[in-house]
């Protein structure tokens, strides 16, 4: 999430099947990493399939977020009407058989065309 878009400062949010969140602040694409930036957000997890059971063919899962705006770094209020924000969605996968990666799979909302997902400036328009 690149809230004032300025292809500069964003902020990443994770979550897993497992529900394990990660969050991150950023100045720069990929450079002066802050871990100690700490997102205060919720998710909800749905699963079709059973989670790290290799021996059934799991459909897939859903991820519900609840995000504040004020817990996204330089989000002092809740967007106005008009508002547009740069963000990019992504989905990531490491395919297992037998204990060892076979496949990566990823998806995007806009492709960031570099197989790297930091690549701010492929974020897409957001509008509020």
């Amino acid at each position: 999430v690149d809230a004032n878009g300025d292809k500069k400062t964003y902020v990443e949010l994770q979550t897993s099947p497992a529900n394990v969140h990660f969050d991150a602040a950023f100045v720069g694409r990929r450079k002066n990493m802050d871990k100690s930036y700490n997102a205060e957000y919720q998710t909800a997890i749905a699963i079709d399939g059973t989670l790290n059971d290799p021996s059934d063919v799991d459909k897939g899962w859903v991820a519900e977020w609840r995000i504040p705006f004020k817990q996204i770094r330089g989000v002092e209020s809740a967007p106005k009407p008009g508002d547009k924000w740069m963000v990019n969605f992504f989905r990531l996968d490491k395919v297992r058989k037998g204990g060892r990666v076979v496949e990566n799979q990823a998806s995007a909302w806009s492709s960031p065309l570099s197989g790297d997902f930091h690549n701010i400036a492929r974020f897409a328009e957001l509008n509020f």
